[in-house]
């Protein structure tokens, strides 16, 4: 609880002490990366050694459905971070960095950390899925645990920060009243309240992939509004006006509506769940909105304004 209300600060402080926090972790988390790998790769324990674990074939077991779970939580996972994008990008000098940075941080990332989970466990055969309670088990110096709670206390610090501070904005954006500092408090509070919950965490698998019903057909609208229908040209100054070509009906796209609603259901009754759900949940979201936001639009003008790129049509709506 202390460990969360100290996350909850630096989210509360702002952009500039995440920044300032992510400089100082990233390098250190790296470093310690290096030092767990050397460490796994020298102990006096065969099975260890590169070349065994390279060879490792596999646990039995593992078959196409619990490959197709998994992944199909860490989409879900992942989805839930769509509508931070744009917190993502704001503070890119450019469009290329955007893109360098935000792809090579997941890809990176990814790759490191699967990497040192996947040595351990082909390690120990299979037995150990955890690298960080493998290392803490096999190593008895003081200085491996110490930095293995270092590394863990930046690791959550860094990814709850931003978590709680894309929350508050987003709280934000709704309730414009408020101010994003008590918007991102209250997210805190949430937060916290959620973290003392055991069973949030001991069902993760369960929790992410109801979070993936709800974002699959979300990016599937999302993305497929953004590169097929406005081909990545939007009027931002429109974004904020009242009747702006955004404005849609009421403030609402409803044809996006229809098929998130669409999308929920595909996934809930629909799409086996051997078909990796999530993904091809954004396909047919996507595509269906894709096809009926241009026959929509071939005659509300309205629709025709909010899905098409800047240059094509006015911005003003009627």
């Amino acid at each position: 609880m202390a460990f969360g209300i100290l996350q909850a600060i630096v989210a509360v402080v702002g952009y500039e002490s995440l920044k300032m926090l992510s400089r100082i972790a990233l390098p250190l988390k790296i470093a310690i990366f290096v030092y767990l790998f050397v460490l796994l790769a020298n102990q006096a324990d065969p099975n260890f050694a590169p070349s065994a674990v390279l060879s490792f074939p596999g646990k039995s077991g593992w078959n196409w459905v619990i490959f197709v779970a998994w992944l199909n939580a860490s989409a879900a996972g992942w989805l839930t971070m769509i509508t931070d994008a744009a917190d993502f990008c704001r503070y890119s000098r450019t469009r290329v960095d955007m893109w360098v940075g935000t792809l090579s941080a997941v890809a990176i990332g990814t790759l490191v950390s699967g990497a040192l989970g996947a040595y351990g466990a082909a390690a120990t055969l299979g037995k150990t899925a955890n690298p960080f309670v493998l290392v803490a088990g096999i190593s008895t110096s003081w200085v491996t645990l110490a930095l293995i709670l270092v590394f863990i206390a930046l690791d959550n610090w860094t990814i709850n920060v931003l978590n709680l501070y894309t929350g508050g904005l987003s709280i934000s954006n709704i309730f414009e009243r408020l101010g994003r500092f008590w918007t991102t408090l209250i997210a805190s509070v949430v937060g916290i309240a959620l973290s003392a919950i055991p069973d949030v965490m001991n069902s993760y698998l369960t929790y992410a992939t109801m979070l993936g019903n709800f974002f699959s057909p979300i990016a599937g609208v999302l993305v497929f509004d953004y590169l097929i229908l406005k081909r990545t040209q939007i009027d931002v100054p429109a974004l904020f006006t009242l009747n702006g070509r955004y404005r849609y009906w009421g403030g609402f796209n409803l044809v996006a509506v229809v098929w998130t609603v669409f999308g929920f259901l595909f996934y809930m009754f629909v799409v086996p769940a051997t078909w990796i759900p999530t993904v091809v949940t954004i396909l047919f979201t996507g595509i269906g909105y894709t096809l009926t936001a241009l026959v929509v639009g071939g005659r509300s003008r309205i629709m025709a304004l909010g899905s098409s790129p800047t240059d094509a049509l006015p911005a003003s709506a009627e």
